[in-house]
């Protein structure tokens, strides 16, 4: 019976194909403690890329601020699709309360790590944008000291829109954000997967013969 149960469990899980694998979708590097990008009157962007079918799951990205009050308590956060270079069209969005921690202190500001979940499902491989901001973009554009924290890990540059005074078009920030996007990647088995299949099938069926 134990072999049994065995050869039944190696096949469930062959056959389980594909399956979610936990993965840090992608890694833009941590703060460079050299700059940051205001938040509050701008939306900030910066691009990432899928290599596999992908679900997102949470978001860390870096900030820096001259006082608590800057914070507006929550962050709002989208996803856009690739525009040539540049954020093109949402295709979701959200409000989250981030988990704030103390990272220490930068260019006389503190500096905090913020993690929160999203969920961002069945996300094709390509180029995409993470869009954030300190608080609602709509009713939250006067200007604070709070920044979006940039690396110096990620490559090409970041984008941003003015809200106060509004503007329609993104450009060029010229920095990249300190940012990890983590999530499940759709994992596809390999050949040898499907081998462990009929293996584990054919050597059933031949003990439940001998047993007949």
């Amino acid at each position: 019976m134990a072999v049994h149960r065995f050869l039944w469990l190696s096949v469930l899980f062959a056959v389980s194909s594909p399956w979610l694998q936990a993965v840090t979708i992608w890694n833009n590097g941590s703060p460079d403690n050299l700059d940051g990008h205001a938040m509050t009157d701008f939306l900030q962007a910066d691009d990432f890329s899928v290599g596999l079918l992908s679900n997102l799951t949470a978001i860390r990205f870096w900030n820096l601020e001259a006082s608590p009050s800057d914070f507006s308590g929550s962050i709002f956060w989208a996803i856009y699709t690739d525009l040539g270079s540049a954020p093109g069209v949402a295709l979701l969005s959200g409000t989250a309360v981030p988990t704030r921690t103390a990272n220490g202190a930068a260019l006389g500001f503190n500096e905090f790590q913020n993690d929160f979940n999203i969920t961002v499902s069945g996300l094709v491989s390509g180029t995409y944008w993470l869009v954030l901001h300190n608080g609602d973009p709509i009713t939250n554009t006067a200007f604070t000291d709070y920044y979006w924290a940039t690396s110096a890990a990620g490559t090409g540059n970041g984008q941003q829109k003015s809200l106060s005074p509004p503007d329609l078009n993104w450009s060029s920030n010229s920095s990249e954000h300190a940012f990890v996007i983590f999530g499940d990647a759709v994992v596809v088995p390999e050949p040898g997967a499907f081998l462990l299949v009929g293996a584990g099938l054919g050597l059933l069926l031949h003990l439940r013969y001998r047993r007949v």
